[in-house]
C-alpha cells in the first residue's frame, strides 16, 4: 500500500495542477488537447484507486482469516444508533468476556468465510455488521451482548457461528442463557465443598461433645 500510495497521490496533485491551469488562463473546456489530458489523468487516477482498494481488501481479508483463526464463536452484530460512548462500553464489555468486535465488510467475510470452508452466513450479512470473535469461552461473549441489548435496544443480534455451524439470533439468544464456564466452575467448587464441610461437621460433633461433658465433670468437682 506504502509503494502505490505516491503514485496515487502523483495523479491527484497533476489533475489538480492541470485544473487550477485551466480555470487561471481561462481556457475553454472544449479545448481538446486539456480536455484529453484531464480525461487521460482521471482514468490515470481512477486505475489507482481501483489498485489501492484492491490492495486494501486484500489485506482486510487476511486479517479476517487470522481473526477466525481457532476461534470459538463469532456472532454478528447490527450496531447502527448508538452512541460512540454507547460503543465504547460495548467493545469494553466484549473484552471483560474474552472476545472482541471488529467491524469489516460483510463481501469480505463472505469471502473469507468460504475460502476457509466454514459455515456461511450470507442471510445475516447485510447492513451495517460488527463481528465479535470469541477465543474464549463463547457463552460469556453472548451473554454480554444479550446484556447490553436490554439496555440499549438499538444493538440487534443477527447471529453467528458456533462450533462450526451458523445459528440465528433467536440461537444465539439461547447460547447466552446458558451458564457460563465461570458459573460451571463455580458450582462445580460449591459441590465439592458442601461435603466437605459435612463431613468436617460430623467429625467435630463427638469431640465437641466429649469436650462438653468434661467441662461438665470439671464444674461438678470444683463445686463439690
Amino acid at each position: 500500500m506504502e509503494e502505490m500510495r505516491p503514485q496515487a497521490e502523483k495523479s491527484i496533485k497533476t489533475r489538480l495542477v492541470l485544473e487550477a491551469i485551466v480555470k487561471a488562463e481561462n481556457i475553454e473546456v472544449s479545448d481538446e488537447r486539456v480536455e484529453e489530458e484531464l480525461t487521460k489523468m482521471a482514468e490515470a487516477y481512477q486505475m489507482e484507486v481501483e489498485k489501492l482498494k484492491e490492495f486494501m481488501g486484500e489485506n482486510e481479508k487476511k486479517q479476517i482469516k487470522e481473526d477466525l483463526a481457532d476461534v470459538q464463536a463469532v456472532w454478528v452484530v447490527d450496531y447502527r444508533g448508538l452512541t460512540v460512548k454507547e460503543a465504547q462500553e460495548l467493545r469494553r464489555n466484549i473484552r471483560e468476556a474474552g472476545a472482541v468486535m471488529k467491524v469489516y465488510k460483510n463481501t469480505l467475510m463472505h469471502i473469507a468465510l468460504k475460502e476457509l470452508d466454514m459455515a456461511d452466513m450470507d442471510e445475516i450479512l447485510s447492513g451495517p455488521s460488527a463481528f465479535v470473535f470469541a477465543d474464549g469461552d463463547p457463552v460469556a461473549s453472548a451473554k454480554a451482548l444479550r446484556d447490553f441489548s436490554k439496555d440499549n435496544e438499538t444493538l440487534v443480534i443477527k447471529g453467528g457461528i458456533m462450533d462450526g455451524k451458523f445459528v440465528d439470533a433467536e440461537a444465539v439468544k439461547k447460547i447466552a442463557a446458558l451458564p457460563s464456564r465461570e458459573e460451571l466452575i463455580a458450582k462445580l467448587l460449591g459441590s465439592l465443598q458442601n461435603p466437605m464441610s459435612q463431613i468436617v461437621r460430623v467429625l467435630n460433633a463427638p469431640l465437641e461433645q466429649v469436650a462438653r461433658t468434661i467441662g461438665a465433670i470439671a464444674d461438678q468437682k470444683n463445686a463439690a
